[in-house]
């Protein structure tokens, strides 16, 4: 479980929210190392926004056990 929080600030481009949606939902059958999630997030929304756009990505995680993670 955990929740993810994506801020970007472009040159007036915006993300279709419905993509982005689908997007998200297809890695549930992915396999990835906690540190890459927030990367390989970060390299999409990047190329599909514009090279230039800042994007910040940040996962809180909560792995079995109560124990709390957060990578951005």
């Amino acid at each position: 479980r955990g929740t993810l929080y994506v801020t970007y600030f472009n040159n007036g481009i915006i993300l279709d929210m419905l993509s982005f949606k689908k997007f998200i939902t297809s890695l549930r059958h992915k396999t990835f190392l906690f540190e890459d999630i927030a990367k390989y997030i970060h390299d999409a929304v990047t190329e599909s926004l514009n090279s230039t756009s800042i994007v910040n990505v940040t996962i809180d995680l909560t792995a079995r056990g109560g124990i709390q993670s957060r990578t951005m």
